[in-house]
């Protein structure tokens, strides 16, 4: 495994995985980030450091059996209208290799003109905080849904609570939010096993 960034810098943002012995239970991450998951991204943080990363100009996505684009709004502003990312992704696409994306970050696969007419998902505007929809460079689920030909899908029911939402359509996976992330984990272990069978 591999990490990339623009500038071969890269740091978890720790609001990404909060201290879960020190996260408040009114916090909104209290729910939707596991104490174990919370460790583990921790400790990836400090093996990221140590390991480095690579420059998105030296990376091809021709090279790589997946390519990953990670989520949260941050991912709006220095990943999802990137060229560099992009041309990775094309280059991932072309050669059937596999594509995924989850929450905010798969708006880089709508910018990279990666997904026409296939079934994508990511964070719905139902959640979008209303307050923050004016500072956001897009809203989007309407950059998914034009960029996949009205494809979009929320996967939430009226009647139901929100439960993990993943969609694997070929070679693109897809997932809605931060819940779904294990999910959207294991869909991709099952996508690769399968290019690794005879």
């Amino acid at each position: 495994m591999f990490y990339a960034s623009p500038e071969g810098k890269a740091r978890i943002d720790p609001s990404s995985a909060p201290d879960p012995d020190k996260l408040p239970p009114e916090s909104p991450l209290f729910n939707w980030t596991k104490p174990e998951v919370a460790r583990k991204v921790i400790a990836l943080d400090k093996k990221l450091q140590a390991k480095g990363t690579l420059r998105l100009r030296k990376v091809h996505g021709r090279n790589y059996d997946a390519v990953i684009i990670v989520g949260g709004h941050g991912a709006m502003y220095d990943i999802n209208q990137n060229p560099l990312v992009h041309k990775i992704l094309k280059e991932a696409a072309d050669k059937g290799k596999i594509i995924a994306a989850e929450c905010h970050g798969t708006g880089t696969l709508a910018f990279a003109d990666v997904i026409q007419g296939k079934r994508v998902t990511g964070f719905p505007n139902a959640w979008e905080p209303s307050d923050l929809r004016p500072k956001l460079p897009y809203i989007l689920q309407d950059v998914l849904n034009k960029a996949s030909g009205s494809m979009y899908e929320d996967g939430l029911s009226s009647s139901t609570a929100p439960a993990p939402f993943v969609i694997v359509q070929g070679n693109i996976i897809t997932s809605r939010d931060p819940m779904s992330s294990e999910k959207m984990g294991r869909a991709l272990l099952e996508e690769l096993k399968k290019t690794k069978t005879p």
